[in-house]
């Protein structure tokens, strides 16, 4: 008996953290990104398409709801790889000239606009993962989360790569949603979302930092 009790707390303590059901885990990560208004994003793309003037790479900055978002990115200008900065205010799109570093007004930046807005930002793209896997357990930067996999259209990445966006074209996608927070801190998504993109790019989408207070101007032009 003594044995036999033993061997059940043995498997309670194993297994005492059954993985929850994916739609409905999905859905709190959407709902608990919608209360955001503010976090740090870290954005990487490896192999990204060429078919654009003007791609971004790598970026590391913030973004403030509903219409704000600042970082320095290194940037594909007509296929030479530069640093520089952006910003956005409102519609109002600005970056660094990689020569001198002087600021001017530009277009195709990433829309905070799209990224906030709950039919078509991150929140939206949470809810139109399709097939998703049975969450696994993780961890992204010390962070406790649930893994999870499936398909995604491109549509869904408009507030990043605006008109160059592929709409119907299904990536691999791959999110890791925090056990405590409910909130997304990575998302990964392979595939072609872009002209110009192929099976092997990938773009790697890291949030954290969420609700801190920051503030975002537009510079002097």
């Amino acid at each position: 008996m003594v044995v036999a009790l033993s061997a059940l707390l043995m498997l309670a303590a194993c297994g005492g953290s059954s993985a929850p059901d994916a739609r409905q885990l999905l859905a709190a990560s959407q709902a608990a990104m919608q209360k955001v208004h503010s976090y740090h994003f870290n954005l990487k793309v490896e192999h990204p398409g060429s078919g654009a003037t003007l791609v971004i790479q790598s970026a590391d900055g913030d973004l403030l709801v509903p219409d704000r978002l600042q970082a320095n990115a290194g940037a594909l200008v007509l296929g030479s790889l530069v640093q520089v900065k952006i910003i956005v205010v409102g519609g109002q799109q600005y970056m660094t000239d990689p020569i001198t570093g002087r600021w001017q007004t530009i277009n195709g930046l990433p829309d905070p606009r799209v990224l906030s807005d709950s039919r078509t930002g991150i929140a939206a793209l949470l809810g139109q993962i399709r097939n998703p896997s049975t969450p696994s357990e993780s961890s992204i930067d010390g962070v406790a989360c649930w893994n999870i996999t499936g398909k995604l259209d491109a549509a869904y990445l408009r507030g990043l790569l605006g008109d160059q966006t592929r709409a119907g074209s299904l990536l691999d996608a791959a999110v890791w949603i925090g056990k405590n927070d409910q909130l997304p801190h990575q998302i990964r998504l392979t595939g072609v979302a872009a002209d110009g993109d192929t099976s092997q790019t990938v773009r790697t989408l890291k949030l954290s930092k969420f609700n801190e207070t920051i503030t975002i101007s537009a510079p002097a032009v």
